[in-house]
């Protein structure tokens, strides 16, 4: 059922710079370190094949023009234009058919699902045997709701519900690890609410500086992606996770 809160997400993610955010981030962005790695990780995955994608849980399909030659279609909970399928508040595509799929794309989606099992299960099914599914969310991000934020991951999590879904893993990477997540959390610190002057005051002097202070970080902090069993040496979080995992031959 659509609610006053399925309206204004989908006001939020119909506005172009929605897009223009998660495909060409800048330093004054709000999630500016986040949506960069991200944007980075998916380059990774991107294609020019006539394959056929579903992008499960699309939101505003920010990341549509890394599959320009894909037949796309999109699925989501809330009334969103254009889509081929809704989602189930159970996290099923009944009307989707199974071993169709090429490549499942999810990005940033799983973290909002009540069971994140059936959801997998759901990707699983549509998937052609061998077909890969990509699928990005979130290690330590703020809480959000969008409408419902429910999960974390930890990389050997994310990798058991996966295996268990009956994937099999390709790879796993942490996104905005160490002293860049640092830097990302401080950056959303500034921009929540403030009580007392000084924090207020500083947090002002912050914002007029967050472009040349994001755009430091990018290039001085590393560590924007690790791969699964890796670490930093210093700081052991991250901000999101990435995951590519396959469909086994029948």
């Amino acid at each position: 059922m659509d609610t006053p809160a399925s309206h204004h997400l989908t006001d939020q993610l119909d506005e172009s710079d929605y897009t223009r955010q998660r495909i060409e981030p800048r330093p004054g962005d709000q999630f500016y370190l986040h949506l960069l790695d991200l944007r980075k990780a998916l380059d990774d995955c991107r294609s020019q094949q006539a394959i056929q994608l579903l992008d499960f849980g699309c939101g505003g399909s920010p990341y549509r023009s890394l599959f320009p030659n894909a037949i796309y279609h999109r699925a989501d909970y809330v009334s969103m234009p254009d889509l081929h399928f809704k989602v189930t508040t159970e996290g099923t595509i009944p009307d989707a058919a199974a071993y169709t799929y090429d490549l499942v794309l999810s990005t940033q989606v799983l973290e909002h699902v009540p069971s994140p099992q059936t959801y997998l299960s759901e990707a699983f099914r549509v998937l052609k045997p061998g077909g890969q599914l990509v699928l990005s969310t979130h290690g330590s991000f703020p809480d959000h709701g969008c409408p419902d934020d429910f999960w974390r991951w930890t990389a050997d999590g994310l990798a058991t519900e996966l295996t268990r879904a009956g994937f099999t893993m390709k790879s796993i990477r942490r996104l905005t690890c160490g002293p860049r997540a640092v830097m990302f959390l401080f950056d959303q610190l500034c921009f929540s609410r403030t009580s007392g002057f000084l924090p207020r005051l500083l947090s002002a002097l912050y914002r007029r500086l967050r472009g040349l202070t994001n755009c430091i970080a990018a290039h001085c902090l590393s560590s924007h992606a690790q791969t699964c069993g890796s670490s930093s040496g210093s700081l052991d979080i991250c901000i999101a996770l990435i995951a590519t995992a396959s469909k086994p031959d029948a």
